[in-house]
């Protein structure tokens, strides 16, 4: 959760163990900097030809968040609206939406190598403690994110 002063909270649900709070549920600050992109630059129009059956308010966003580079299509002109999102494309969006991408950044992680495409999106998201990886030490890139994991980034 991104509160309007820039502190960024991990939620975490009880999951079967006990917590102090009495909800079930608690938030950790992780981040007290965080900013939403202060200057979007817009690219061309990208036309995804795969999405025209997806309902108006959602082809809406999906050109709204491409245009403002939020977001890529899986390829130049195919959006896959209905492919499950991988860790590694739900984190290049979280950092991409609050200035904190770093392309060069190295996470250590053993499953990332500096050739892949998400390699500064796991490096990032650990140095900004948005996405911490596994405790094997693996980001764990292409695998589909589970919406228990996308709540408790």
């Amino acid at each position: 959760m991104l509160k309007n002063n820039g502190e960024l909270y991990h939620f975490e649900l009880a999951n079967n163990k006990a917590f102090d709070e009495p909800k079930g549920y608690k938030f950790t600050k992780i981040a007290d900097d965080v900013k939403l992109m202060e200057e979007i630059q817009y690219s061309e129009p990208i036309e995804f030809k795969d999405i025209g059956n997806q309902p108006e308010g959602t082809q809406k966003a999906i050109h709204a968040l491409a245009n403002a580079q939020i977001i890529n299509g899986t390829y130049e002109d195919a959006f896959s609206p209905n492919k499950y999102i991988t860790r590694a494309e739900i984190t290049a969006i979280l950092l991409r939406m609050t200035s904190k991408m770093e392309e060069n950044e190295n996470g250590g992680f053993l499953d990332v190598t500096e050739n892949d495409w998400y390699y500064g999106v796991a490096g990032a998201s650990k140095k900004h403690n948005i996405v911490k990886g596994f405790e094997d030490n693996t980001f764990r890139p292409n695998e589909a994110i589970t919406r228990e994991q996308l709540i408790s980034l």
